[in-house]
């Protein structure tokens, strides 16, 4: 059963600790949360292409490359 992210009615109370962080304008765990799995995964030359595709806009969007999400 997939979880509802929380800005949808019914969806989870708890938000993500990096959504929290970007909302609080904290850096993100970017390394920790996203590159560290990427990692692993290359070295086990896995695909990973949501994870890569994730980690490089979690990226941009800390460095203020992507536009705000509408609420």
């Amino acid at each position: 059963m997939m979880r509802k992210p929380p800005h949808v009615p019914g969806g989870p109370a708890h938000k993500a600790s990096m959504l929290q962080d970007y909302e609080r304008g904290r850096p993100m765990e970017i390394d920790a949360v996203l590159m560290a799995p990427l990692w692993f995964a290359r070295v086990a030359r896995l695909p990973a292409p949501a994870l890569e595709a994730t980690a490089v806009l979690a990226a941009h969007k800390a460095r203020g490359l992507l536009g705000t999400v509408p609420n």
